[in-house]
C-alpha cells in the first residue's frame, strides 16, 4: 500500500501489467497494437469492483465507441 500511495503522489493513476507481453509480441511481429485501460475502482480505497450489469455494459459501450472513433480517425489520416 505504501508503494501504491507513493505512485499516486507521483501522478500514477493506473498500471497496466497484463498487456505488456502482448504489446512486445506485436511489436516484434510489426503488428499494430494499442492498449486502452479502464480503472473500475481506486485500490487505495477499495480492492473490489462492485458494479451492476448496466454499469459494466456502459463501460463496454464507451470503450467500443472510443475504439471506433480512433480507428475512423486513423483510417481518415
Amino acid at each position: 500500500m505504501r508503494f501504491l500511495g507513493r505512485a499516486r503522489e507521483l501522478g500514477v493513476i493506473n498500471m497496466e501489467m497484463e498487456s505488456n507481453y502482448l504489446a512486445a509480441m506485436c511489436n516484434k511481429l510489426n503488428v499494430p497494437f494499442g492498449v486502452i485501460c479502464v480503472a473500475l475502482n481506486n485500490r487505495l480505497l477499495d480492492d473490489s469492483a462492485i458494479l451492476s450489469k448496466s454499469q459494466l455494459a456502459l463501460f463496454q459501450q464507451r470503450l467500443f465507441a472510443l475504439n471506433s472513433e480512433f480507428i475512423k480517425h486513423k483510417m481518415a489520416a
